[in-house]
């Protein structure tokens, strides 16, 4: 009776709804003593015209008991005709479907209330089964600003954590620091070099590290296409000489923001007898925990998150805790993940690469079904030849920690991330996190694409989300000025 009063003054459309599946539950204890339905009977109908809730008991009855859905159906509204109800104005017939109308006057009534009674609060549902909830969003690499397109996934992540919270579960925010990616050794390198020539770059610290990845990769692309040139010939050396031309391309439109930066960048890959090797050593090194790439990587993450931090306090958006992806390796967690599954049957060595048979551990497992994937599922590359770990395997060992504390993993991640999400709950069952099957929720979301712009931060062609920032604030105050001209230049603001 409590949760009645209580639906009433906080959900008034809810108790109607709930009001209307009692009624209908009750009906069919009297027609149909031994029909136990499953889920909820009343359901918004595609055409308001038939009411403002409406339901197909007539054709669930039919399929369980071999009967004319419109005669099933009608056999409840009789039953439904002798009832008392609060907030139902009319129950209608059509067919196999029975439709409920609302009384808006008794709705009106208890939504003012409701509103008078929980003032900001209103709309926000409490839920009567509380979760502890980590939702993952944004994440971006650091190894530049965040873009229009990381912006797209902070904003529903924030959204998405503050509704959740409101419900009344326990979330926290969690930011997955990519310290470990091959983007953060190629800034290493190119910042490195600037380091020992005595160049210190002006500006905000992850448009600074921005530019740096984008000259570095562009001075990398240039010496491997001219290298590759050599020996091409044909269609391919054509191929090669269209991406050498685009990096060329690149490399003047740095010019223009930081000449002596960019040519102290490109001599170091010049006199470099194999900068792509140096590029993997950095990062080899930093996963073994050598102490001069530690302290080269760390310094240059940590400058990319001061700007990160920044441009997220801008939007009103902050996390509960930074997850560094070195720290799982560091202490063990990977090496223990690959102990682990290499324990299971379903991993193998595959030229000196260890493999995960993502398909076969989901059939053997029996959730194939549940994974909502609907083609093949490709084997799991868990370490390269040399050892070295990969971004999903480090990330299998950070969901082991997640759901260490949390009853549900909520990831904010793009839709072309679906086979990676769908193979590390594989894994995560695999390893014995059944709660993950249902608790890990890949919130996806299409990538941002502009008209006539494609993105590259590799190519150093991207819109930052400070651009967006400052463009709606100018926008927002234009429109202000526009209608209200007289106010305050600060009050405008």
């Amino acid at each position: 009776m409590k949760v009645e009063v209580q639906l009433l003054e906080e959900n008034p459309f809810g108790a109607f709804k709930q009001e209307c599946d009692r009624a209908l539950r009750k009906a069919l204890t009297q027609a149909y003593p031994t029909f136990k339905p499953l889920r909820f009977l009343v359901e918004p109908p595609s055409n308001p015209q038939y009411g403002d809730l409406s339901s197909t008991i007539g054709f669930d009855l039919a399929k369980t008991f071999q009967v004319n859905p419109s005669e099933a159906a009608e056999k409840i509204f009789k039953i439904l005709e002798s009832e008392a109800f609060n907030l139902v104005s009319e129950v209608n017939l059509a067919g196999g479907y029975i439709n409920f109308k609302v009384n808006h006057v008794r709705l009106a009534e208890l939504t003012f209330k409701a509103l008078e009674k929980l003032e900001e609060a209103y709309g926000l549902l409490k839920t009567d089964r509380p979760e502890k909830i980590i939702v993952e969003h944004t994440s971006a690499n650091p190894n530049g600003p965040l873009h229009v397109g990381t912006a797209r996934n902070a904003i529903l992540g924030d959204c998405l954590s503050r509704l959740l919270a409101a419900r009344g579960h326990q979330v926290r925010r969690h930011f997955y620091v990519n310290d470990m990616g091959r983007q953060v050794a190629i800034v290493a390198y190119g910042y490195r070099a600037l380091k020992e020539a005595g160049l210190k770059l002006e500006g905000k610290p992850d448009f600074k590290l921005g530019f740096i990845y984008t000259a570095t990769n562009a001075a990398l692309e240039i010496r491997r296409l001219k290298e590759q040139l050599e020996q091409a010939s044909g269609g391919e050396a054509e191929r090669l000489r269209r991406s050498l031309d685009e990096y060329v391309a690149v490399a003047a439109e740095l010019e223009s923001q930081n000449r002596e930066a960019l040519y102290t960048i490109i001599e170091a890959v010049k006199k470099d007898s194999n900068p792509q090797e140096s590029v993997d050593e950095i990062l080899r090194n930093y996963e073994r925990g050598e102490e001069e790439a530690v302290r080269l990587v760390k310094e240059i993450v940590n400058l990319c998150l001061e700007g990160f931090r920044e441009t997220l306090r801008k939007a009103g958006i902050g996390f509960d805790s930074w997850d560094w992806e070195s720290q799982l390796v560091w202490e063990g967690k990977v090496k223990e993940v690959l102990t682990r599954l290499r324990e299971t049957p379903y991993v193998k060595v595959q030229e000196g690469a260890l493999i995960f048979e993502v398909e076969e551990a989901a059939q053997t497992l029996g959730i194939r079904d549940k994974l909502n994937f609907h083609d093949k599922l490709p084997p799991l590359t868990l370490t390269r030849r040399d050892g070295t770990t990969l971004y999903t395997t480090r990330d299998i060992a950070y969901h082991l920690e997640k759901f260490r504390w949390a009853d549900r993993a909520v990831n904010v991640i793009g839709v072309d991330q679906k086979l990676a999400q769908v193979q590390l709950k594989v894994a995560l069952v695999t390893l014995g996190v059944w709660k993950a099957l249902e608790g890990l929720y890949h919130c996806a979301y299409e990538l941002v694409k502009l008209p006539g712009y494609k993105m590259s931060r590799r190519r150093g062609r991207y819109v930052t989300f400070d651009e967006l920032l400052r463009e709606a604030e100018s926008r927002a105050y234009e429109e202000v000025d526009k209608r209200s001209p007289n106010l305050p230049r600060e009050e405008k603001k």
